[in-house]
């Protein structure tokens, strides 16, 4: 059976250019990463960066996104400053709206690169909406001690904006037990 343990959950109380989970313990064996967030960028969509360690190289990653459902757009990069683009909701969406993005990073205590995906979805109003999903790669062999997401357009994460850290806990039996 696996488990969602939640390592812990913050609020925040004010703006801040910087979202971090930091001194992840290393007892479990992959982590998840559930933000609901928004930013005071003056447009409705703000994108963002995902950082382990406070390292700005070596990832690599591949998705797609769909803009105001317009086309689907791929998305790549190799060797790049972060490890995922995706979208949260600017000062401009709808009052507040708080997009959601979802990471799940596995073997992040192990020696090896470490893969992840990611989903994010935010909207604007009925007539916007971007989603964003995709997979990668730290191609670096220390633990992810410390994960950070912070707008790749200078702005900052705004009041309300949750963030929870879950520990999984792999076994044997199948299923899943969150608490």
């Amino acid at each position: 059976m696996s488990a969602w343990t939640k390592i812990t959950h913050q609020v925040l109380g004010g703006n801040t250019s910087n979202l971090s989970f930091t001194s992840i313990p290393q007892g479990y064996t992959d982590l998840v990463v559930v933000i609901s967030g928004r930013t005071n960028l003056g447009v409705y969509r703000d994108d963002m960066g995902m950082y382990f360690n406070s390292n700005s190289s070596s990832y690599s990653y591949r998705g797609m996104r769909r803009f105001e459902g317009g086309a689907i757009n791929p998305l790549s990069g190799n060797g790049i400053s972060f490890g995922a683009i995706f979208s949260v909701s600017g000062a401009s969406a709808t009052s507040n709206s708080f997009s959601n993005t979802k990471f799940i990073i596995t073997g992040y205590s192990g020696g090896t690169a470490k893969p992840y995906t990611f989903e994010s979805v935010m909207g604007n109003n009925s007539s916007n909406s971007d989603i964003y999903t995709g997979t990668g790669f730290w191609n670096n062999p220390a633990a992810i001690t410390s994960i950070s997401f912070s707008s790749l357009n200078g702005a900052q994460w705004v009041a309300n904006t949750t963030a929870t850290l879950y520990g999984i806990t792999s076994g044997s039996s199948g299923g899943v037990t969150v608490s």
